[in-house]
């Protein structure tokens, strides 16, 4: 495992504590964990910048002497002009099939494209995070799990109540009747088709994936919240005020799930808490410390998505309260696929590239979450 990757653990496992503390109140404890998370995270952008810089030098130039490193900017235009040419089908030169078969360039060996497109390689997909990260993607919040094939099952637990046995040294532990449950999910294929100029797709050298990126990571983001919103619970509980959500967290949701609680809604929801003050007329919404962009009720992080996907019924503003890492399981193929056709834009002189991403959403504990509805002047 490479630092980096152990870094990125640290960090996740951090933030996750801060959050914690921030749900149970414990706010001195969770300033201080806070200070770690910043830490954490800077030491992984430093070890993100060495380890970027050992790839560029690891990669030698086919013509030049042994131990020379090709320039930082003739190596992007090298991976960008291999991965190019395999998207569009077409012959690589001696050097750029030594870069595309060299070990530790992940994704490029010796691949072929097939059926389904040429899988976009770890360094280009980097390029998609970071297009992601721009926009609010629910499956951060969920069950989230990778799979390595298109159909399986995967062990579940509801919330668990029973206790331990007592026995002594001469007797056998009794044994629980506890079954496991299954979720079984199957990979769906979901994509976009962009079109691009064919003097553009013509330029070998371009950065293929910011040309398409922006627009594949956005409608992604989209398909992805709407088929995660649509596991969500349907039938809700009228509440009169913010305190109804108060209480659901107190009474609802068992207690063990309420410690990662968060409050999903859409923008109107988002307005309406955001307008709440105390009797000092203080905001009750805070910044997480794990996370100052977002905002917290209660030390519970607040969720909102656009009201185009999440429209307020006649029944109210929805607000989803709970666990929503148990209620809701994101399976996810980590594969995105690429390929060209020039012919269903011959009219045009277009190349249309086709996109497409793997993965699956599927319900799990269905007393994880619930959903409240909050009318304006009821």
């Amino acid at each position: 495992m490479k630092k980096s990757d152990e870094l990125r653990q640290i960090v996740a496992k951090l933030r996750k504590e801060v959050m914690d503390l921030q749900g149970q109140e414990e706010m001195d404890k969770a300033a201080a964990k806070a200070v770690e998370l910043n830490n954490a995270i800077r030491d992984l952008k430093t070890q993100e910048a060495v380890e970027a810089a050992d790839l560029t030098k690891a990669m030698q130039h086919p013509s030049a002497p042994e131990g020379a490193p090709i320039k930082s900017e003739n190596m992007a235009r090298l991976r960008n002009r291999v991965f190019n040419k395999m998207v569009f089908g077409r012959a690589l030169d001696a050097q750029e099939r030594e870069f595309a078969d060299a070990a530790g360039t992940p994704g490029l060996v010796e691949t072929t494209p097939g059926k389904g497109g040429y899988i976009v390689p770890e360094e280009q997909i980097s390029i998609l995070r970071e297009y992601r990260r721009a926009n609010l993607a629910l499956r951060s919040f969920c069950g989230y799990q990778t799979v390595t094939s298109d159909t399986g099952k995967r062990p579940t637990l509801s919330s668990e109540k029973d206790k331990l046995v007592a026995f002594d040294e001469l007797n056998e532990i009794n044994q629980d009747d506890l079954d496991f449950g299954q979720i079984t999910y199957k990979i769906s294929s979901y994509g976009d088709i962009i079109p691009v100029s064919n003097e553009l797709a013509a330029d070998n050298n371009i950065n293929l994936m910011e040309v398409i990126g922006r627009r594949f990571a956005t409608k992604s983001i989209n398909t992805e919240n709407d088929k995660i919103l649509a596991k969500l619970p349907t039938k809700g509980s009228a509440i009169t005020d913010y305190k109804g959500i108060l209480n659901a967290l107190n009474t609802k949701i068992d207690p063990m799930q309420a410690i990662a609680a968060i409050i999903l809604t859409n923008q109107s929801g988002f307005d309406y808490l955001d307008e709440l003050t105390d009797t000092q007329g203080r905001p009750l919404l805070t910044p997480s410390l794990a996370d100052p962009s977002m905002m917290t009720l209660r030390g519970k992080i607040i969720v909102p998505v656009s009201d185009s996907i999440l429209a307020t019924p006649t029944a109210g503003i929805p607000f989803y309260v709970g666990a929503m890492a148990e209620a809701v399981a994101f399976f996810d193929r980590q594969q995105v696929a690429i390929e060209a056709s020039s012919d269903a834009g011959f009219t045009k002189n277009a190349t249309y590239i086709r996109a497409i991403e793997r993965f699956d959403v599927e319900a799990d504990d269905a007393g994880a979450m619930v959903l409240l509805n909050y009318k304006v002047g009821a």
